[in-house]
């Protein structure tokens, strides 16, 4: 009997540790999931305000306020806005 009883306890702590690195390969992609959401959020957003900045730009420009104006107030270059009223950006 003693021979089964070892044979059940390496059974269990090889079970045990099958399951704790399972549990940890989860947590790890759970945490891999999370992360690149928030990166796909920030990417998202940083992409919606620079469309934004460049309707503003162009509704600026067509009011016929001075690109240097519109340089300061949107924080784009003197030649990104250049490039938009041409159409490049």
């Amino acid at each position: 009997m003693r021979a089964e009883e070892e044979l059940w306890y390496q059974f269990l702590t090889r079970e045990k540790a099958f399951r704790d690195e399972v549990s940890r390969i989860n947590y790890a992609n759970s945490k891999g999931i999370e992360e690149g959401r928030k990166e796909g959020i920030a990417i998202g957003e940083r992409c919606g305000e620079k469309k934004a900045n460049q309707k503003t730009t162009l509704n600026l420009l067509q009011q016929g306020v001075d690109i240097a104006i519109i340089s300061s107030a949107t924080g784009l270059s003197e030649n990104d806005i250049l490039s938009l009223r041409n159409g490049k950006l």
